[in-house]
């Protein structure tokens, strides 16, 4: 089975992303990286606690990929995942309201972190990063006024993206619990008695779960980021595969 991943785009748009604030802002008697990502970790929790989770490019595929099997079948939603179009696919699978449920967890996030950080002094680089998250999600909510739920859904992706960068032991983690439902979604799809190709396939994400999960374990939140990455585009494939 050929992996393919729908993350690069995305990535790549976070790699060019420009940031156009850079006054300067003390940390003396605010707050250190460190001191921020446990603050940004407990500010996440409760958006999730919320029913306001970060929106999350992963959780809409498998989402999607569960939909299109429940229906036996999608034939538009299908089509644009085989001509690597995932935003569109999840628009025309789940609809345009997911754009703005995605939106609503964004805007939720980041009001949660301001609540928690006040007046208090950041580090530049993380304020910069919650400045681009701000300037993303407001093109993301004036694209969906625009009537363009697939550019809203973009903005909103990677909007969450550099929220999620502020704080690595929580990314792990909800890579790790992604890359979980996909993979028991998976081995369900595959059912009782997958092909060779398959078997192989849920072997190896497997693997990577377990690895994500021990690199976790021993606090090496980037490492069990990449792992629960791996294991979760492995997962993928097979649903996209097993989907149609």
């Amino acid at each position: 089975m050929r992996r393919r991943t729908f993350a690069i785009p995305l990535l790549a748009i976070l790699a060019v992303s420009a940031c156009s604030d850079s006054s300067p802002t003390g940390v003396d008697e605010g707050l250190d990286e460190a001191a921020f990502a446990l603050v940004a970790e407990a500010a996440l929790e409760v958006n999730d606690q919320q029913g306001t989770p970060l929106p999350s490019l992963e959780n809409l595929l498998r989402r999607t990929f569960e939909a299109i099997r429940a229906n036996d079948g999608h034939a538009d939603g299908v089509r644009f995942l085989k001509a690597g179009q995932p935003l569109k696919a999840i628009i025309v699978v789940l609809g345009p309201g997911v754009a703005v449920e995605s939106l609503r967890g964004v805007r939720n996030a980041l009001e949660q972190l301001h609540a928690r950080i006040g007046d208090r002094p950041i580090p530049d680089r993380v304020r910069k990063t919650i400045h681009r998250a701000r300037q993303t999600l407001q093109r993301g909510v004036a694209a969906m006024e625009a009537g363009d739920p697939v550019a809203a859904l973009g903005a909103a992706l990677v909007s969450a993206e550099l929220i999620r960068s502020l704080s690595p032991r929580y990314r792990a983690r909800r890579a790790i619990q992604h890359a979980s439902r996909a993979f028991e979604a998976a081995r369900k799809a595959a059912g009782d008695a997958p092909d060779p190709t398959t078997v192989g396939a849920l072997r190896n994400a497997h693997r990577f779960l377990g690895g994500a999960i021990e690199a976790f374990k021993g606090k090496k939140y980037r490492e069990a980021y990449g792992l629960a990455r791996n294991s979760l585009e492995i997962s993928q494939e097979v649903l996209k595969a097993l989907s149609g």
